[in-house]
């Protein structure tokens, strides 16, 4: 299983919204469901906890764009190049060059992570990696 123990809770809510469980111990093995819902697979969980939302962590657009590193940001440049609606394009443009912090979950993030094809977990790890760039 690739959900950490400490978040296997969160992942086994995720996968089966609603749903009453109990962990005892805090283990796959351990899992109980209390209300006749069926019990998750590893693989629903692992999926579940895969795609879970992203979290939604404020970093300055400045510690962002170090995170990213010049070749990605160059690709974030080049594919805004290529909007081809003139407003949509001018909203992009403004985004990047000009905000002063940025959130995960912002539109543009998910539209350029698509773009790029980039996996949630390389986002969210800029993302995180922004944030320490802050925190110095």
């Amino acid at each position: 299983m690739n959900v950490p123990s400490d978040n296997l809770a969160e992942a086994v809510a995720l996968a089966c919204p609603g749903a009453s469980f109990m962990l005892n111990p805090e283990t796959y093995a351990g899992l109980t469901m209390l209300d006749g819902t069926p019990k998750p697979t590893e693989a629903a969980i692992d999926a579940a906890w895969a795609n879970r939302p992203p979290p939604d962590i404020l970093v300055t657009m400045a510690a962002l764009r170090l995170a990213l590193g010049r070749d990605v940001c160059v690709q974030v440049g080049a594919w805004i190049g290529q909007i081809a609606d003139v407003n949509d394009k001018f909203q992009a443009q403004t985004w990047w060059e000009f905000a002063p912090t940025v959130r995960r979950n912002h539109p543009v993030v998910e539209q350029f992570k698509i773009a790029l094809n980039k996996t949630t977990s390389e986002v969210n790890s800029w993302f995180m990696a922004a944030k320490q760039i802050d925190e110095q």
